[in-house]
């Protein structure tokens, strides 16, 4: 019963999601930005924090840290008579990770 059940669902949530539609994040309708403007846009998000290894794996103070950035460049112009813009953008990303792996010494005798 409970088979039939998900079966049903996942055939309606398969049938809805091919019949849905999207929308732009900022529809031009609404956007107020005259022809020639020019937009420039930068932004930084460092977070930091520790791995996770494999249990089994004798690893010891480990650490992690991300710096990403994002710069990106936009221009309204008029094209057609109605008005468009067009990105450019970029995300460049450091992660330098450090820890101390200490594996079994092999001893030859």
């Amino acid at each position: 019963m409970a088979f039939a059940r998900r079966t049903w669902l996942a055939a309606f949530v398969v049938l809805v999601a091919a019949a849905a539609q999207a929308q732009d994040i900022e529809p031009r309708n609404y956007s107020n930005a005259p022809v020639g403007v020019n937009f420039l846009v930068a932004g930084v998000i460092h977070t930091r924090g520790g791995l996770e290894f494999d249990p089994s794996l004798p690893a010891e103070n480990e650490d992690l840290k991300v710096t990403s950035g994002v710069v990106a460049y936009a221009r309204t112009f008029g094209l057609g008579g109605h008005s468009r813009s067009l990105l450019a953008g970029a995300a460049p990303q450091s992660s330098p990770r450090a820890g101390l792996l200490t594996l079994p010494s092999q001893c030859s005798e």
